[in-house]
């Protein structure tokens, strides 16, 4: 890839374990070359508001699904509700549903899905499956060719990239700084 791909992520703030758990996300999409942009990388003194309208710059927006973010995106609370608005502006603005991506961090689809995604594909990644992140990876890359055959994913699990002969796989080992 010539340019990197600009990823937003919208998540709830909920408790340490999860707020950890989407940040440990964030850097497996950083280390497979992708830009992400996060609001924990924020400086200070920048306002939240200037930073989440950043959604209309990315190329694709990852929703973390759980259920606080379905109620908070439900009821209309919070940095969810003003991403929520922004999102559904664009989907109604530009119908491009593709670049719009559930990730299903708990609960299930029903209990974590908010109402304007419903009948949206997305990946489970409740067990946090590098199958699942494969296929977000191929998606964000519009690599059709990615879909049967394994590409190098480093996890937190692992201290190694295993590649498999892929035209693109050095870009998997380069960081977003």
């Amino acid at each position: 890839m010539d340019s990197k791909i600009t990823v937003f992520i919208s998540y709830s703030w909920e408790n340490e374990d999860h707020n950890k758990r989407v940040k440990l996300f964030v850097e497996l999409l950083r280390e497979n070359n992708i830009y992400v942009l996060f609001d924990r990388d924020m400086p200070l003194g920048e306002r939240i508001t200037d930073f989440m309208e950043l959604i209309d710059k990315s190329d694709y927006v990852l929703f973390i699904c759980t259920p606080t973010y379905k109620e908070k995106s439900d009821k209309g609370v919070g940095g969810v509700k003003y991403e929520k608005n922004i999102i559904t502006a664009k989907l109604y603005e530009n119908r491009n549903e593709k670049n719009f991506i559930p990730i299903l961090f708990s609960g299930t689809w029903d209990t974590s899905l908010p109402i304007w995604a419903k009948g949206k594909l997305g990946i489970d990644y409740t067990k946090e499956s590098d199958k699942e992140f494969q296929k977000l990876l191929c998606h964000l890359e519009k690599n059709d060719l990615c879909e049967n055959i394994e590409i190098g994913i480093k996890s937190k699990k692992k201290s190694d990239f295993v590649y498999s002969d892929i035209p693109y796989a050095d870009n998997i080992n380069n960081k977003c700084i």
